[in-house]
This record gives structure tokens, sequence and C-alpha cells, in this order.
């Protein structure tokens, strides 16, 4: 290696010491979600579950909504980038429930929603929806 190249390496090298570990990239810090959706009887629903991260005090972070669907037994477990979330939950003939969660790094956030019967499909169909 020239003197010249040993330079630009020794200078490289010294610059690169001075970049703060902030601006490093490193894994994002995760927990689970894990929720349960069920009707007033308590029989499990499919639930469609909207998820939208809350930016609130986050500057450096895009909104990325997605929607789940809890399973046969009605319920759901998604792994999330820590922070606040509103979790809203859907199913035919019943009332839209939101509720904020937090996702802690490493930890478990539990939800368990009772979803009411929607007083208007109730009037319109009765026990047929």
């Amino acid at each position: 290696m020239t003197i010249k190249g040993r330079a630009v390496f020794v200078v490289s090298f010294l610059l690169a010491l001075t970049v703060p570990l902030s601006v490093i990239p490193r894994a994002a810090a995760t927990g689970t979600l894990r929720g349960t959706f069920v009707d007033p009887g308590g029989a499990a629903l499919d639930a469609h579950v909207l998820i939208h991260p809350d930016l609130s005090g986050r500057i450096d972070s895009v909104a990325k909504d997605f929607i789940l669907r809890a399973n046969a037994l009605g319920t759901l477990s998604v792994e999330l980038e820590a922070g606040f979330y509103d979790v809203c939950a859907m199913s035919n003939g019943f009332v839209p429930m939101c509720q904020k969660v937090r996702i802690r790094e490493g930890q478990t956030a539990k939800i368990s929603v009772r979803m009411k019967v929607d007083r208007e499909v109730w009037k319109a169909f009765g026990s047929r929806f």
C-alpha cells in the first residue's frame, strides 16, 4: 500500500469513528399484540382488525395501516414495532370497536374485545344477520 493509500485509509477510519452511534441503523424494537374478538355471548368472531400506528412523538416514521383477520377462534397475534397503535375491530352486524394499545419492546400487549350487536342491523334483519 502506498503512503497516499495509507493516509486515505487512516483518514477514513478516523472519520468512521466520529459517526455517532445514533445514526447507525439498528433493528427496530418490537413487541407482540394478541387479541381476542367475541360477540356478546362469548362466541368467536372472525373480525377484521385495522391497525393504525399512532405517530405521536415520532418524527422519522411513516404510518402504514394494515388489516388482519382474526382466525376461527376469534384470535390474532402480530409482531409490531414498539409504540402506540389504534386498533379497530369490525365484523358484519356489529358496532366497530376501537382502542389505543401500547406495544412495548419484548412484551405482549393483550386486548379482549366483546363486540356489541349493531341496533340498526338488528332492526333491519333481526336474528337473520
